[in-house]
């Protein structure tokens, strides 16, 4: 439990502007701060519009795939490149949980972002969702990868060539970090091992190209086995 408070302060980096960047904040995650939260409808920091995103200025934020669905609520267990703490919560879906998309189609195996607040000191952690975002498939908007090579250009945007680290799909992936991409490390040069959320769309040139939503630095897979609470799926 301590782990899901005290390793988020690790990701609490100033949105840094890297190549012109100008990253908007981000909701912390680390520990939440109460339970005066708001939900915000987001309709401006990203280019997938199948799913509309909420925000909760004051909330801590986890993302994760679903597992051990009920109608009381799930679990969310980490993919490889971002950490948010603990390696799984349990989320309760609470009679004030907002959705933005229907909540009728939650289901196994989907990637969310959950903003939420009091933890119970329990193990794995419980807590209410607040707000709960629909993400596209980790598979697609999870590119865990190594910069090849660092372009700035004349109008103020960056462009990275990463070379995917592990994983399957695309080798190469040309990444745009433009005015609304989120950046959340100083450390963006050949060599960094960086994690980017993007919207799983590649144009079919080569390398493939994208626009990347955020870019954090690369963590490694949690190898703790989770089925005792999940089952074997």
């Amino acid at each position: 439990m301590n782990r899901l408070v005290a390793s988020f302060a690790a990701l609490l980096l100033a949105a840094s502007v890297f190549g012109g960047c100008t990253p908007k904040e981000t909701p912390p995650q680390g520990e939440p701060s109460g339970s005066s939260s708001q939900v915000e409808e987001n309709n401006s920091s990203q280019e997938d519009s199948s799913s509309r995103r909420l925000t909760v200025a004051d909330a801590a934020l986890y993302r994760g795939e679903v597992r051990g669905l009920d109608e009381n609520g799930f679990y969310l267990v980490q993919v490889p490149g971002r950490d948010y703490g603990d390696g799984i919560v349990r989320f309760s879906i609470g009679e004030g949980t907002k959705f933005s998309f229907d909540r009728e189609t939650l289901e196994e195996g989907q990637y969310l972002e959950v903003y939420y607040s009091d933890v119970q000191e329990t193990y794995p952690p419980q807590t209410e969702a607040i707000a709960v975002n629909w993400l596209p498939d980790a598979a697609m908007s999870v590119f865990n990868g190594e910069v090849v090579e660092v372009t700035e250009k004349e109008d103020g945007t960056t462009d990275l060539l990463m070379k995917r680290i592990g994983g399957e799909g695309t080798d190469e992936i040309l990444f745009h970090i433009g005015e609304s991409t989120q950046v959340y490390t100083n450390e963006i040069q050949v060599g960094s091992q960086l994690s980017i959320l993007f919207n799983g769309a590649v144009t079919l040139s080569l390398p493939g190209q994208a626009s990347a939503w955020e870019v954090a630095p690369y963590t490694v897979e949690k190898s703790e086995d989770y089925t005792q609470w999940i089952g074997s799926k």
